[in-house]
This record gives structure tokens, sequence and C-alpha cells, in this order.
């Protein structure tokens, strides 16, 4: 025990003062918390810079960090082009999205998506049925989150995978549970600025152990085999075509882009600003972030081909880990930093996700089939269910169902699915159809989920991704409903 404090020193008392300043915050969260407003949204109160950083830092979990990073190991630079995409879907989610839903929701008095959805199409289906799309794709991304750091902390730290997942458990549900919204958005801040330092620490790390980068370009060239297309795989990994079919990696591009746009963890951060200069703000503190830390780590996993031994990467979730490990890319120091980032990231995302779905279970299933709660007794009832699904969440990463980016992947492509049309109807006052609402999430769910089996043998369509396929088929099912309903 003693040695091998000795040799994690430096991160155990980064990670030890970091958890410091989470005691701090949830004990604020806690006295600022009065009633479901505070816990869900902060009561509507929060500035600009909080929230741009909880904005950036509730998406960029371990999923980036591992996941997305990773992926360039097998792609080449093309995937770059990942970023590009996620930044544009931020710029638009700040400019479009967030002053329409602040207003309307503050209209309606919503604390969550689908209790706003429910209320501007005026159904309790639909607000039932948005909070169990809500569940199934938060379990699946929780999964994801869990599974990154679960491998890292045991990759770093050299303890067993299910101790890592207990360890971020605990330390991630006894905050939530106790400092709700509030200590959530302000842990948020400080896990942003951390993983702003980590992807750019990380990057450097990288560069220098390689030598640089043109001794590391000159490696990845030199790399043997062939790509699917035939050619070099050295050449295919630096070309701006990369191995994999433009058309699926914009799918997969834009189905993580989505999230930014209907994801009820990223857009009820809009639901907590409290003017219009915070949004203004905002618009400028979240979309720099995402840009600065995709525009260092999207590289990372292509850069590793010139570190890592040929043939030593079993899947891609495992490139950033051995990096990570390399003595030659991170000592005492770096380890501390980029594992205090990891994990704040993977918290940061956690946090956000349990508030969001307890909160939709309690106010917008609980409620709708119950009654009303009392303040203090729904404020006690989201609480316990912060617990239940946490837990439910981390026995499932114990033996998780895919790897980081396929489970990402899948739950942004299931709320853009069945949230896209919807959402965008209530923001911009279409017709207000609860069938052509319900209708759209029904077969845009349908179609994210059926469409592999759906284009089985057929070439031309196996290449387009699920998520063009389903957002399409729910606008067409909703603008179809609503012209019915308008003509009945």
């Amino acid at each position: 025990m003693t040695s091998w404090i000795s040799a994690h020193v430096a991160p155990l008392v980064a990670l030890a003062i970091y958890l410091a300043v989470i005691v701090v915050h949830a004990r604020q969260g806690h006295r600022a918390t009065r009633g479901t407003a505070d816990y869900y949204v902060g009561g509507r109160r929060m500035g600009g810079l909080v929230l741009g950083l909880s904005f950036y830092a509730t998406y960029f979990s371990t999923n980036s960090f591992i996941g997305f990073a990773g992926v360039s190991y097998d792609i080449g630079f093309a995937w770059m082009a990942m970023g590009l995409v996620l930044l544009l879907f931020a710029v638009a989610s700040w400019h479009v999205v967030a002053p329409r839903l602040r207003r309307a929701t503050d209209e309606l008095g919503a604390l969550t998506v689908a209790e706003f959805l429910g209320a501007y199409y005026q159904s309790p289906t639909l607000r039932v049925a948005a909070a169990g799309v809500i569940l199934v794709s938060s379990i699946f991304y929780m999964t994801a989150v869990f599974k990154g750091i679960g491998g890292t902390l045991q990759a770093y730290l050299s303890v067993p995978y299910e101790v890592g997942v207990g360890l971020v458990f605990v330390v991630v549900v006894g905050y939530t549970v106790f400092g709700g919204f509030i200590s959530v958005v302000r842990t948020d801040a400080v896990q942003g600025a951390l993983m702003l330092l980590g992807s750019v620490y990380l990057l450097i790390n990288v560069l220098r152990a390689g030598g640089g980068w043109t001794a590391l370009i000159e490696r990845v060239a030199a790399t043997p085999g062939v790509a699917p297309d035939g050619r070099p795989l050295g050449d295919a990994l630096l070309a701006s075509t990369g191995t994999m079919p433009w058309a699926l990696l914009l799918g997969i591009a834009c189905a993580g882009g989505a999230k930014f746009l209907v994801e009820p963890r990223q857009v009820t951060r809009f639901f907590a600003l409290k003017d219009d200069r915070a949004l203004r703000i905002g618009m400028i503190v979240a979309p720099a972030a995402i840009g600065l830390s995709y525009l260092c780590l999207l590289p990372l996993g292509v850069l590793a081909r010139g570190l890592l031994a040929e043939g030593s990467v079993a899947e891609t979730d495992a490139v950033i880990p051995m990096l990570l490990t390399d003595p030659q890319v991170t000592g005492q120091v770096a380890s501390a930093v980029i594992l205090t980032a990891l994990l704040g990231a993977a918290m940061s995302s956690i946090d956000s996700v349990l508030l969001v779905l307890a909160g939709a279970f309690q106010r917008d299933v609980v409620e709708v089939y119950a009654g009303r709660f009392d303040d203090a007794r729904a404020l006690r009832f989201t609480r316990v269910q912060v617990v239940v699904f946490a837990t439910l969440t981390a026995l499932v990463a114990l033996r998780p169902p895919g790897d980081i980016l396929s489970l990402t992947i899948f739950s942004g492509s299931l709320y853009a699915a069945c949230f896209a049309a919807p959402l965008f109807g209530a923001l911009f006052r279409w017709r207000r159809s609860p069938a052509a609402a319900l209708g759209a999430m029904a077969v845009g769910g349908a179609v994210v989920v059926s469409w592999s089996r759906l284009t089985a043998g057929v070439a031309a369509l196996s290449l387009v991704h699920p998520v063009f396929a389903s957002v399409a088929a729910s606008f067409v099912v909703y603008a179809a409903l609503s012209k019915r309903r308008s003509s009945d």
C-alpha cells in the first residue's frame, strides 16, 4: 500500500484538492437550494460564464477525452472534421435554441424538456413519451462515461476497473444529491477549466515525447498496412479523406453535434440563464472552449501511432489510457493534471445526466400519474431517484454493451431522431399538433433503432448514417400530420 501511494503521490494530492473543491460547492449548492426550481435549474438566476463552462464540461466527458480522441488512430486526420461540425452545432445551439428556449420555458414555467414539450403541445402522453426517451438515452450515455473513467483509473492508478467505477459513482452521486443544479454547474465550471488545461497539456506532452509534429507525422506516414480502399495505410491516415467514408463520418459528427441542439442535459443550461447579458457571455464561452479542446484532442489518436508500438492497440478506447501511462508522455505533474481533468470530464457529464434523468422521471412520469407533489416531497423523491438511476447505470457499466463511441453516438442519434422535430416545432411555433409531435417522435426513434436492418444488403443506404434518415423521417411525419390536422 505504501509503495502504491508513493508511486501515485502527485495524482492523489491533485485529486484530494479537487474533491475538497467539490465538497465546498456541494455545501453552497445545498444552502442555496430551497425547492425543485433551484434543484433542477438553479432558480433561473445563473450567469453566462459558469453556464457556458458548464455547457462545455457537460458535453466534454471521457467520451470525448477517451473515445473521440482515440478514434483518429483508425481514421486519421480526417477525424478532425468531427471537431468542426461540433463547433458549428454548439454555435447554432447558443444562437438559435438558447434565446427561444429560455424565453419559452420561462413563460410556461417548465423545469424539464419533457415538461416543456408536454405543456406546449398540451399533451401528457407526449410528456411521458419524452421522459421515456430521456431514460433510455441517458442510460446508454452514462454507461459510456462510466466505462471511460473506469478504464482510465484502472490504467492510471492501477486499481481494478470495478473500483474505478465505484469511486466515481460515490463522489458524483454524493454532490449531485446534496447540492443539485447549483452545485453541479459551479463544479462544472471548475471541471471545464481543468479540461481546457488538460486538453492543451496532453497535446503538448504528446508532441514533446514524439520529437515534434514533423517527426510524428513521418512515423505515421510509415505505418504499415493497407486501408479499406487499397491505399497504403500511412497515406490514408494523413489524407483528408481518411479511412472512413465521408457520409458516415459526417453522420457520426452530426449525431454527436445534434446533442447540442436537443439533448436535455445540454439545453437545460438555457433554462437557468438569468438575463440577456448572461446569454451573450455564454454564446462566447461555450463554443470557444469546445473548439479549443477538440483542436487539441482529436489528432491524438493518429499521432499516437508515432509513439505506441505497432499492434499494441486492441481498441481505440485504449489509445489515450496507453498514452497517459507512457512515462515518455506523462510524468508525475502531467499525470496529476490530466487525471484530474479526466475525472472532471466524467463527473461533469454524469451529474448533469443524473439531474435530467431523475427530474424527468419524477416530474414527467411520477407526478403526471400520481398528481403534483408538494415541493419538499418532490425534492426528496428526486434525490432518491438520482441514487437509483446512478446505481443502475454503474451496474450496467460493469459489463458495457459496446464501446464508448458507439454508445455515445447511439444516445445522440436517439435524441436527435425523437426530439428535433417536436422541439423545433415548439421553439418556432409551428402548427401545434400533439399527434404530429408524437408521430415524429415514434417514427424517428423507430428508424434510428432499425436502420441497420432496414438497409441490410443495400450498399448505397448503408453509407447513410441513421441520424440523417431518422431526423428526415421525423420532420416529414411532423409536417404531414400537422398539415392533416390543419385541413380537418
